[in-house]
């Protein structure tokens, strides 16, 4: 589903959460999930992933192994990926 800039800009400002990487603030979508592994070669651990939507190239600097401020919390960037036909990018963090 393609929605366009315009009105994804809108749904980031009205839904968004301030998202910040160094010097820059952005808004994006959050969501947070506990997760936990599954397989006995894993061990036994429980962790929370933290998944962000940001407008694809709002953030100068995103990349794997960077930290983000996101609800006033530090997460490490994992992975990073375009959704929404390059639109958006799904950033997923520990």
């Amino acid at each position: 589903m393609v929605f366009g800039t315009s009105k994804i800009q809108l749904m980031l400002n009205r839904l968004g959460e301030p998202i910040t990487l160094g010097g820059t603030t952005v808004n994006g979508l959050v969501d947070v999930v506990d997760v936990a592994p599954e397989g006995p070669e894993l061990g036994t651990f429980a962790g929370r992933l933290t998944t962000v939507v940001l407008k694809t190239g709002s953030l100068p600097g995103l990349a794997q192994g960077v930290t983000l401020v996101v609800r006033s919390v530090n997460r490490k960037v994992q992975e990073t990926r375009q959704i929404e036909d390059g639109e958006l990018t799904a950033v997923f963090c520990s």
